[in-house]
């Protein structure tokens, strides 16, 4: 009983140290801190200040050949716009035939004026990347932000770690394999990051003519959804033109609009 009593003291002793030392710890450089009892292996694990991404992990019965490895990888952060309520308003709004404002489109450049993540939001993101190692590059939307680096850097940088993995038709492909997570005071601002697989394929963006000599309802492209603005704003997806595809049409089907640009 003594011994066993002499065992948890240590592991409780160990763990309030460990708190000490995160607690005195400044906010912006928190680490991972370590303790464990000398009878045991294991490690007890205090990971402060970082918070997970939702939807950032998807566990997988694919076999795990082992770590992911390359020189270089580049990822892009993808940030939450600003004003989201209004975001979210101005779109009902836009598609409400009831609204004062139904279809009544924003100027060029004003989506990124009322929407774009401030830069202080942007900045950020770009420190708490470099202060993890990787190099921030330049970007091709307010809403990215891109970095590179090797893969242990780029996973570290997430507190995550990145696996290869081959599925059950033998394609080999690497992921994250735990949730992705970013300093806490980010948390709100971040999205997703998009490079840390390379299971999403990448689809052609060309958009064929239409060549119908007639205006035919049953052929005009519909409105863009609120997924394709979203797609249009954050990475420069074009809207699928010629959608409908109804009797004499030339315009695409729904079936060939999802062959390039990808099924919702």
């Amino acid at each position: 009983m003594r011994v066993l009593l002499k065992r948890a003291a240590v592991v409780a002793v160990s763990v309030v140290v460990a708190v000490v030392m995160a607690s005195s710890v400044p906010a912006d450089k928190r680490v991972v801190v370590f303790a464990a009892s000398p009878e045991s292996d294991a490690a007890i694990t205090v990971d402060y200040g970082f918070s997970e991404i939702p939807g950032s992990f998807k566990p997988t019965i694919d076999l795990d050949i082992g770590e992911y490895n390359s020189p270089k990888m580049v990822v892009q952060v993808v940030l939450a716009p600003r004003n989201e309520s209004q975001l979210s308003a101005l779109l009902a709004n836009l598609y409400d035939p009831k609204s004062k404002t139904y279809r009544q489109w924003l100027a060029k450049g004003e989506f990124y004026s009322r929407f774009a993540p401030s830069d202080e939001q942007i900045a950020a993101v770009a420190d708490h990347l470099r202060a993890s190692g990787l190099v921030v590059e330049p970007s091709s939307s307010p809403f990215l932000v891109r970095a590179s680096g090797d893969s242990r850097t780029v996973a570290a940088a997430f507190r995550t770690s990145l696996h290869t993995y081959r599925n059950r038709n033998g394609i080999t492909y690497f992921s994250n394999a735990s949730a992705v997570k970013v300093p806490a005071g980010l948390g709100t601002r971040v999205r997703g990051v998009v490079g840390l697989s390379n299971t999403v394929r990448m689809h052609s963006q060309v958009v064929l003519p239409m060549t119908h000599s007639s205006p035919n309802p049953s052929c005009e492209a519909p409105y863009p959804t609120k997924a394709q603005l979203f797609a249009a704003a954050n990475y420069g997806t074009p809207f699928p033109f010629g959608y409908g595809g109804g009797p004499g049409c030339s315009g695409l089907t729904p079936s060939q609009v999802n062959s390039i640009y990808g099924a919702p």
